[in-house]
């Protein structure tokens, strides 16, 4: 434990004295020189002299301000005393063999470089180091596997690197089968972030490759068959201190007769397509479900959702999706009351369902469609049942006219004074072109009408 407090005392005094020296000579031409105070320490930028292969029992070597993009590590073997090997602000992006044997070696910093991959062999033959700084690279992975020829490692420097935050990164988490897990010697485990090209942008990777395993574990299952939970993002809301997950459960195609009893933690998408689900009541009154901003539930079987009259959620959710069910009616009053409420509310889906076009139910749904047709994204599909004797059958609802609703497709369609009406019209033409034809008889044939002979 003494031994290792030295060396981070050693690590922290030098860094700035090595730090002076590659920044003052940045743009000079390859040059070495040799510590004043320290006669087996060497400084070099640009390259390496050769001229001080002499320094036979040199201890500490620093090179910096490579402009080449590949190195060979074969150079420390002339060197067996060196205790301590520094390649800091280069532009090394890989090493060409792996690191020679050296017994003495104890600390290997390899900072402020552009190291996107590390063979996993590359440290095979330094059994004795026992600090390795990585830090300030562009490391996209990292893991157990590179440490496996180290056996004295015991401190690790990973961050400021361009880490990939996916399963091949839960090493982090930590326990090894009792013996010390890799992630109790990285020293910097709380500042190791993921890589700023991915979904989780510079955010803790210890707090994201967390929420991954407890992802797997909570994750619903129907029989054998395991639903598909994702983290998307993670997100700092305002006003939050902490960080929060983005979660999607995908759950479809899975023979779900009901909605899972439990999700995962800050659940906030929860697909359930093509399944066969008939009751939406745990989103009444099952907490696992108060936080799921968006549900899919297109292609079941629900028949009714006038449970959602007394849901808190209907008041806060984001998406809400139920196309493709057996619908027919839905409580018009209740969402247009909860839609009024809801600030969050983005996109809404009803197309596909069997909808009843009578007076009692459609105008009030033909308004509460109007009314939000620009959140109701498939207002095109939301047509009326299909029906032989029906006029209206699979026409668009927002578009019927009342008249063509509100009347029964048996009832006779002229009322009794329309009757009337046509048939004094019918007799008053009648009349009339009789008249016309008398007068016509009379003319050719000077025989007046058979009732006018009759009259006295």
């Amino acid at each position: 434990m003494k031994t290792l407090l030295v060396l981070c005392v050693l690590i922290a005094s030098e860094r700035y004295a090595v730090g002076g020296f590659c920044k003052s000579h940045r743009n000079s031409l390859p040059y070495c020189e040799r510590d004043r105070e320290k006669t087996d320490k060497v400084l070099c930028t640009g390259t390496f002299n050769h001229s001080y292969t002499a320094v036979t029992k040199l201890k500490t070597l620093v090179i910096c301000n490579i402009l080449h993009h590949e190195y060979d590590p074969r150079l420390i073997s002339k060197f067996q005393h060196l205790y301590r090997f520094t390649l800091i602000y280069s532009n090394i992006t890989h090493f060409t063999h792996p690191f020679p044997e050296h017994l003495h070696l104890q600390i290997l910093n390899l900072t402020r470089l552009d190291l996107t991959h590390i063979n996993v062999e590359i440290f095979r033959n330094l059994r004795n180091l026992k600090i390795l700084d990585l830090s300030y690279n562009k490391l996209k992975t990292f893991g157990k596997h590179h440490s496996e020829f180290l056996p004295k490692l015991e401190q690790l420097y990973l961050r400021g690197n361009s880490l990939e935050c996916n399963h091949d990164l839960k090493w982090i988490l930590g326990k090894r089968n009792g013996k010390i897990s890799l992630s109790k010697k990285v020293v910097d485990l709380n500042q190791v972030t993921c890589s700023v090209n991915e979904q989780y942008p510079g955010k803790p990777a210890l707090i994201v490759m967390n929420w991954m395993k407890c992802l797997d574990s909570e994750c619903p299952h129907h029989g054998s068959m395991v639903c598909k939970c994702n983290l998307d993002n993670v997100v700092s809301p305002p006003g939050l201190q902490s960080l929060v997950p983005v979660i999607t459960v995908n759950c479809s195609n899975m023979g779900f007769t009901v909605l899972p009893s439990k999700l995962p933690h800050n659940t906030t998408v929860l697909i359930l397509n093509n399944n066969q689900i008939t009751d939406v009541s745990p989103l009444l009154n099952n907490s696992w479900y108060q936080g799921v901003s968006d549900i899919y539930l297109d292609n079941n079987r629900i028949s009714a959702v006038d449970q959602l009259e007394r849901a808190d959620w209907l008041s806060s959710f984001r998406v809400f999706s139920l196309r493709g069910n057996n619908l027919t009616t839905i409580p018009t009053y209740a969402f247009d009351h909860a839609f009024e409420r809801n600030t969050k509310i983005a996109k809404v889906y009803f197309g596909n369902n069997s909808w009843v076009c009578d007076c009692s139910f459609t105008p009030g749904f033909q308004e509460l469609l109007r009314k939000y047709s620009p959140l109701i994204y498939d207002i095109k599909d939301i047509r009326c049942a299909v029906s032989e004797y029906d006029s209206n059958s699979k026409e668009v609802i927002k578009g019927l006219a009342l008249v063509s609703i509100c009347r029964d497709p048996a009832e006779f369609p002229l009322s009794p004074w329309d009757v009337l009406n046509i048939i004094l019209i019918t007799l008053i033409f009648t009349v009339y072109f009789k008249l016309i034809y008398d007068y016509w008889v009379y003319k050719t044939t000077t025989k007046l009408p058979w009732v006018a002979t009759k009259i006295p």
